[in-house]
């Protein structure tokens, strides 16, 4: 077997440890037609379709042998699949990593090895291409980080995309007035009220609004895989870097508003019967109401006070007592079909969320961590810039905001919600400011590197400060949100929270005085509930994705602090 050549940033001509190996330059030409001609075919007796066959029994279940790497094991060694996976040093012992701890840099090199989706690549193109170089593995050898940051960046693509397309369809469905009438044949004056002022119902707690958020991030990502792809393939470290930083704004962004499409409250109900009437909703009428052509006249009835109220309308307008049933069964098969709809999103978003992790570690593997720890070193303002937007939004929300239930359930022991997202924005402010203080002071002399060390003790202890912050917000919108059920809004509180969360025009007597409680009896009490406990949803899971900014950046700092402590000034 001829010797592979591999090279990483800042090598010298001996070959580097096995932890450091990067970047395999598969450039010699002449080495490229030895590799193929001693891979081809496999180890002599190695027959892969008895591979194939052969099944191992992990943890009860049994698997086919070939796929034992995504367990961190080799085939043959069933053992090793679930207890722990071995890596070969110099000296030919094994050093042996817990189950529990995945090495991720083997399972992403199963990932791109054993998916579908790879398969055509080595038929698509020959050995002896360029492009056949770049992108197909050969037999036996193990993939390198260059290879398997190629194919996670295009199985980035590849889901991001789908994603995209799902977010324009929503649009159009909700938007384009030329896929159906939009135009009821009766509408009430809240409704022609709502309309002249063009409260369009892109809700903060409806699942819409998710879903394009979601669309938006992937798109970016599906640009910045499409420029990586030169990238990867020049081995251009600071484009590498760019894309780690375009990830790793991207990502929290992914996995807020993919925790978002999760309704557990069931917000999609309310949102269906009370926008029921709305002109976004004119193609869930065309499609599920039967027959279709009640879409803009029976399957419209108002919702009332009770079904007396209903068929009277439907009497008056329509000669007819089936309004409320042909409206029921419609707003129940739109109720499954967006459910089923945004969590076949919310899984797929799921799949994007893991492979993005996967590209991160590869490409911090790559970078080497030296590069990356002096990356967030220098940009430790914009590192902290998403927490610090996040956490003044949501404090001014629930602060101030009317639709705060804050603001008038004045009984709640949650009252300190909203300015403790204010003050952990503050926070977050001076440890961007301490983190830009650190990066641009260089260590001179002895008291250069003192004082940098206290800046960076300080800048540990404000974010110890933060994480108590961000475990208290996280706790209390949990309890928040499963109390308030226990508590219910009084009627006034009710009727005041619905004419504002309303968009649509479905409330009536909004316009009595605030402490009348007939403001708005179309909404329950019950769904004005909903509402608010998807808004306590989304608070919890801002705060734990924060947490992780949070613990990301505690570790950043003690690093630097070991580093800052290390270092020599003088020399004898």
């Amino acid at each position: 077997m001829p010797n592979i050549r591999r090279s990483f940033p800042g090598s010298s001509s001996s070959a580097p440890p096995e932890e450091k190996r990067r970047f395999d330059d598969d450039d010699d030409d002449d080495d490229e037609e030895d590799d193929d001609k001693d891979l081809e075919g496999g180890p002599p007796g190695h027959d892969e379709s008895d591979e194939n066959i052969q099944v191992s029994h992990v943890l009860g279940f049994a698997f086919p042998k070939r796929w034992l790497c995504c367990f961190g094991g080799k085939t043959g060694d069933v053992s090793s699949s679930h207890q722990s996976h071995a890596r070969r040093s110099g000296s030919g012992t094994k050093e042996v990593t817990p189950w529990w701890r995945p090495n991720l840099h083997q399972i992403s090199s199963c990932i791109v090895t054993k998916a579908p989706c790879f398969w055509f690549y080595n038929c698509a193109w020959g050995s002896s291409s360029s492009s056949g170089k770049f992108f197909s593995l050969r037999a036996n050898r193990q993939p390198t980080d260059r290879a398997i940051l190629a194919r996670l960046n295009v199985l980035v693509g590849f889901v991001a995309i789908f994603q995209v397309g799902s977010a324009l369809f929503l649009g159009i469905v909700n938007g384009a007035p030329a896929l159906a009438d939009r135009s009821l044949e009766t509408t009430t004056e809240e409704e022609r009220e709502a309309q002249s002022y063009g409260a369009r119902n892109l809700t903060v707690w409806h699942l819409s609004i998710a879903v394009y958020m979601v669309g938006i991030e992937a798109f970016i990502l599906v640009v910045s895989a499409i420029l990586t792809v030169r990238v990867v393939r020049n081995v251009n470290l600071v484009g590498a870097i760019r894309y780690l930083w375009v990830l790793l704004w991207v990502l929290p962004f992914a996995i807020f508003f993919n925790i978002g499409l999760y309704d557990y409250f069931r917000a999609t109900d309310v949102w269906v019967r009370h926008y029921w009437r709305d002109p976004t909703m004119a193609w869930y009428r065309e499609s599920f109401c039967m027959p279709a052509t009640t879409a803009n006249t029976l399957c419209t009835v108002p919702i009332g006070a009770n079904r007396t109220e209903e068929n009277r309308w439907c009497l008056a307008n329509y000669n007819s007592t089936e309004c409320s049933s042909i409206r029921n069964d419609a707003q129940s098969s739109t109720e499954q079909w967006l459910y089923v709809y945004y969590y076949a999103n919310a899984s797929w978003g799921l799949v994007l969320i893991c492979l993005l992790f996967l590209v991160v570690n590869t490409l911090e593997g790559i970078i080497s961590r030296p590069l990356v720890q002096k990356s967030r070193e220098s940009n430790v303002p914009a590192w902290m810039a998403l927490p610090i937007i996040g956490c003044v939004t949501f404090g001014f929300v629930f602060t101030f905001a009317e639709t705060s239930v804050l603001n008038t359930r004045t009984d709640s022991d949650a009252n300190f919600i909203g300015p403790l997202y204010l003050a952990t924005a503050g926070l977050f402010f001076l440890s961007a400011m301490l983190g830009w203080y650190i990066s641009v002071s260089s260590i001179r002399n002895s008291r250069n590197k003192r004082n940098k060390l206290i800046f960076i003790i300080t800048f540990l202890v404000v974010l110890i400060l933060i994480l108590f912050a961000l475990v208290a917000l996280f706790v209390a919108s949990i309890i928040f949100s499963t109390s308030f059920v226990e508590i219910p809004l009084t009627e006034t509180q009710r009727g005041n929270l619905a004419c504002i969360i309303d968009q649509s025009g479905s409330c009536t007597g909004c316009d009595l005085p605030k402490g009348d409680p007939n403001r708005c009896p179309e909404w329950s009490t019950s769904d004005v509930t909903t509402v608010i406990q998807t808004q306590a949803k989304a608070s919890a899971s801002l705060s734990a994705i924060f947490m992780i900014y949070a613990v990301s950046a505690l570790r950043f700092g003690w690093g630097m602090r070991r580093h800052i402590r290390m270092y020599q000034i003088e020399y004898v």
